[in-house]
């Protein structure tokens, strides 16, 4: 499972702000450390890779300021 943490500046364009280390097992969890500026919008985006025809995961992404 790949996640990405996307940013907009209008809700139509959207690029990739971080990355997520691939995860292979769960459970699994990761912190990133962003620099420079954070769009109004957010999300998450996520592809998976791996064997199967109906893969499923649960998954979550938190954004803060420091």
């Amino acid at each position: 499972l790949d996640v990405l943490l996307e940013h907009s500046v209008d809700n139509a364009v959207w690029a990739t702000k971080g990355t997520f280390a691939g995860v292979t097992a769960a459970p699994a969890s990761e912190a990133l450390t962003l620099t420079g500026t954070v769009n109004r919008y957010t999300a998450m985006a996520w592809s998976y890779s791996g064997a199967g025809t109906a893969p499923t995961n649960t998954a979550m992404v938190a954004l803060a300021r420091r």
